[in-house]
Order: structure tokens, then sequence, then C-alpha cells
């Protein structure tokens, strides 16, 4: 499945045509060996010769998205999702719509579309880079979730735990509940309501 949305060039603020694919293919998933993981090891590499402690290396560069993406694929607990743009993959994000369930004392127990992991690409990270590509690549993949979440008719429910250094980033969105911090991950629970995923989306 694929959907035409709309990112924002940093530099022009001009939007660009991008897609969000559902599942991620082997092929684009490939994209991310070839294109990311250089990146990334080049930039690990410099930070470690300039002795910056690895507690503030950014934490999600240790994924390897290839070996997660083979590992979920055709299993029906999972599904992943996406985006591309002229062909180069900006952002990846992987789901789990079986195995967890709704913490929200309004929603315990209900079904819900849980986000495991996501990342954007190191051309669009200001923490990797002092000219950043595109804008908006994150925050299209969590109002993604939220679009899945109905669309599997979970309602919008969607829950993710938030690393450290990207909690900022998902308090900016209005229809995410700072549940509080899990005791067994030490990281703190974000979830939406049907009520709020609705709003969200159609703001």
């Amino acid at each position: 499945m694929k959907d035409v949305i709309y990112l924002r060039d940093a530099q022009t603020e001009a939007e660009v045509e991008a897609e969000i694919v559902t599942p991620v293919s082997e092929e684009a998933a490939l994209e991310w060996t070839k294109t990311w993981k250089p990146k990334i090891a080049a930039y690990l590499s410099d930070l470690q010769k300039r002795k910056i402690p690895v507690a503030e290396w950014p934490q999600d560069l240790n994924w390897n998205w290839e070996e997660i993406l083979r590992k979920t694929r055709g299993m029906l607990a999972y599904d992943s999702m996406g985006i591309l743009s002229d062909g180069i993959l900006e952002g990846l994000m992987a789901l789990n719509t079986t195995t967890k369930k709704c913490q929200l004392e309004s929603q315990k127990g209900n079904d819900i579309v849980y986000i495991e992991l996501l990342s954007t690409a190191p051309w669009n990270r200001k923490d990797m880079t002092d000219e950043v590509k595109l804008r908006g690549v994150g925050s299209i993949l969590v109002a993604a979730a939220t679009k899945y979440s109905f669309e599997v008719e979970f309602k919008g429910r969607i829950g993710l735990h938030a690393l450290p250094q990207s909690e900022a980033f998902y308090r900016k969105f209005p229809h995410l509940t700072e549940v509080g911090v899990d005791p067994d991950k030490k990281m703190i629970y974000f979830e939406s309501t049907p009520e709020e995923a609705k709003k969200f989306l159609h703001q």
C-alpha cells in the first residue's frame, strides 16, 4: 500500500512529495544498508574520535533496520512503514499490532498499534548534520501510525516508549498522553485515546 504525503524542504521550505509504503519492501530495506548505514558508521566513528561520551550518542543508531525488517517480515504481529522520496528512503517505522494492550485507565486492555521503533535518515537529523534535507519525517510517521490504527479498527489508539533523547519530540503531539515511566523499561510511555486521535487527524 502507498499513500502520498508531503514533507518540507529544510532549506527552501518548499513542499516535497513523498510516499508512505506499507510494508517496507526488501528493496527499500536494502536502501538502509546502502545509504543510512555508512553515514551512521562514519558519524559514530567521529563521535568516538572526539571522545564524546557514549551516553550522549543518538540512542537509536544501534538499530539494524535491515535485520529488524527481515525478522518481522510476514509476521502477523508486526508491520512496517517507510517514507520514500524520489526513491530515497527518508524514514522507517516498525509497528506491533498484536502483543500490546492499552495502559491508560480509560482504555485499559484494548487493542493498540504500538510503535516499536522509529528512525529518520541521517541527512534529515539535526543531531547528525548542519544541513538537514527534509523536515517532518518523524511527525508524518507518527500520524501514519495513528491513521493505521483506525484502518485496523483500533480506533486511533497508539502507544510507544520514548527513548530519553526523544521525549521532547513525542510531547509535541497533542493526542499523545504521557502515562508515566514504565518500571520495566525505565522509559516514559505515551498513549493516545480514540477521541484525541480523531481530533489530531482532523486538525
